[in-house]
């Protein structure tokens, strides 16, 4: 998104030292838990990478985003004490942050079909003020902004984990965590007027939304059982994965093949296009079955075994990979549950 604020009309002083890059567009589809279209999105962002081409771009880019270990051992321990959860999501996160005047000028042009859609001047160069989508640095912008809130507000980032932040009192018990990932944090609290009290310090300089009542995180489905327990899944995933990798004739009770089914398997191979030669096929369906064990452990074992093959996979290797989606398709209706502290005489 381009606002007034992020960007002005100026041109650069002659034997101005700066960098130039142009706009583009994306176009997304925003979809429903069922997979209905939410909506459709338009955003104008800058093209980043003319940035990170220049032999002489050295800007710091790196950002953090929470560990799958961190969230995971975080949101076991909050089930487990029973604490209060909530999400918050800040609204277009990294055009608030001011473009630093100690890095080199930035300006951006308008290709002339665009320019000509908004109705400017194709000719006219625009000085950078904000940061923009696109940015090679904006999410890092971003994330310094938004923990220094945090460590400001008397929070305290973790040494293991640089998107983890605690607070706790010891005179009143409250015990909070905090983490992130790119734009979402995940709270859990002791106290229920703790997760207020975030949204308050956080949104004093930030526009967030805020959710109580968390049914999923990050594409992970949260089911709160009776109990008190809650169930882990991805169904929209898995039904991605079972759409893309179709195998209507393969069956499988385990997530890693025996040796007598690498022929059945290659069988079903045949119906799906080679691997591509620069194993992109494989790291590709790899990073989408790595997510799948947020909620599906089960596979964990496989997947990090097929790991050990993503600079030199094979069609055997692939081969294993689809194996686990046959596993998944026959085991769609499994989650992973955790549960809360139970008292002495078993009850939760």
């Amino acid at each position: 998104m381009v606002t007034t604020e992020s960007i002005v009309p100026e041109s650069p002083d002659p034997g101005l030292d700066y960098d130039l890059i142009y706009a583009s567009t994306a176009l997304t589809k925003k979809l429903n838990a069922d997979g209905s279209v939410d909506k459709y999105k338009v955003r104008i962002p800058v093209c980043g990478n003319q940035l990170k081409a220049k032999y002489d771009y050295d800007n710091p880019t790196y950002s953090p985003t929470v560990s799958m270990l961190t969230h995971m051992a975080l949101l076991q321990l909050s089930i487990y004490d029973g604490m209060h959860m909530a999400t918050f999501d800040t609204v277009a996160a990294y055009l608030h942050q001011k473009y630093p005047d100690e890095l080199k000028p930035l300006y951006l042009k308008f290709p002339k079909p665009l320019a000509e859609a908004c109705g400017i001047d194709p000719q006219q160069l625009y000085r950078i003020k904000k940061y923009l989508y696109g940015l090679p640095d904006a999410g890092r912008a971003y994330y310094l902004a938004y923990s220094n809130v945090l460590v400001e507000s008397g929070y305290t980032k973790s040494m293991s984990d640089p998107c983890l932040f605690t607070y706790i009192n010891a005179e009143t018990g409250i015990r909070t965590y905090a983490w992130i990932h790119l734009d979402d944090t995940f709270v859990s609290s002791t106290h229920e007027s703790e997760l207020k009290r975030y949204q308050d310090l956080i949104g004093a300089a930030f526009p967030i939304t805020a959710k109580y009542d968390v049914g999923s995180h990050l594409c992970v489905s949260m089911e709160i059982n009776p109990d008190g327990s809650i169930t882990l899944s991805q169904p929209k995933l898995l039904q991605q994965l079972i759409e893309e990798y179709p195998l209507p004739t393969r069956k499988s009770k385990y997530p890693a093949a025996s040796r007598r089914d690498y022929n059945s398997i290659a069988d079903d191979i045949n119906k799906l296009e080679e691997v591509e030669e620069d194993g992109f096929k494989y790291m590709r369906l790899l990073g989408q079955l790595n997510y799948v064990t947020i909620s599906r452990p089960d596979i964990l074992p496989a997947v990090s075994y097929a790991a050990r093959k993503v600079k030199n996979s094979n069609e055997k290797d692939y081969q294993n990979l689809l194996q686990i989606v046959a596993y998944l398709r026959q085991t769609s209706d499994y989650g992973l549950t955790l549960h809360p502290r139970r008292n002495i005489d078993g009850d939760s």
